[in-house]
């Protein structure tokens, strides 16, 4: 588990919103409560040393870290990342959590469904279901090497039980724009093109973009969230930008 306490996330996300940016992708996978929070604290205690610990003067709000963090979510501009499962992965037993993309279809033949032309995964790992209600969207945090180990494309789109879902850069775009409607361009040969608004991405056959890298590592801008909680980054570096928090 990713070792801050999900008020700690709260507060980074709220920072980075207040300094105007358009949309925050989280490339870190909240998949179980957090450990940290009082309520989960207490719990643990009462198990395994039988002691009943009360926080005396702590509002039932801040009892639980996951709540606090899921209200910031739902308040601004915020992508959750999830990850889906494939070798060796069983079918998905519970509900799905995540958000699908749901695009309109442009096909040149209508016998032919879009999930069945994208790579397709049997399971995922989701964040907990509340935090996945919360986020205004949600993408995938995959990506598939070629087999010399090499990335030069990524899927930006993939499906899972007939539904579409965006990976996460996508979704962070997406959001960034104010949500636009999108369009997939396809045909029996594959998929060709998505569009988002008035900009048109070309795709390879199984929905991949190819990627054009800007220059070696930390060609694009990198702050310690430290400095960003401790107003060491000024707002204006990160006004009108999308911001990727990774734990990487």
């Amino acid at each position: 588990q990713w070792p801050w306490p999900r008020y700690r996330m709260a507060l980074l996300l709220k920072t980075l919103q207040q300094a105007g940016v358009r949309a925050v992708g989280m490339d870190i996978l909240f998949a179980e409560p957090d450990r940290t929070s009082p309520a989960i604290l207490r719990q643990e205690l009462k198990k395994d040393l039988d002691v009943d610990m009360d926080f005396a003067g702590l509002p039932e709000a801040l009892r639980d870290n996951d709540r606090i963090f899921a209200d910031t979510l739902r308040e601004g501009p915020f992508v959750l990342g999830f990850f889906f499962e494939f070798e060796g992965a069983v079918p998905q037993a519970g509900p799905v959590q995540v958000k699908d993309l749901n695009p309109a279809m442009l096909a040149k033949d209508q016998d032919i469904l879009l999930p069945g032309l994208l790579f397709s995964a049997p399971s995922l790992l989701q964040p907990l279901a509340n935090l996945a209600a919360a986020a205004p969207a949600t993408g995938f945090i995959n990506t598939i090497r070629d087999q010399d180990g090499v990335l030069r494309s990524t899927p930006v789109l993939m499906a899972h039980n007939g539904k579409i879902y965006a990976n996460l850069g996508f979704s962070a775009l997406w959001m960034a724009l104010g949500r636009p409607p999108c369009i997939v361009k396809y045909s029996a040969a594959g998929t060709e093109s998505i569009r988002l608004g008035s900009t048109t991405v070309p795709l390879d056959d199984q929905g991949r973009v190819w990627l054009h890298y800007r220059g070696p590592a930390h060609s694009f801008p990198y702050y310690s969230a430290g400095d960003i909680l401790g107003d060491a980054v000024p707002a204006a570096e990160l006004a009108g930008k999308i911001v990727l928090v990774s734990g990487a």
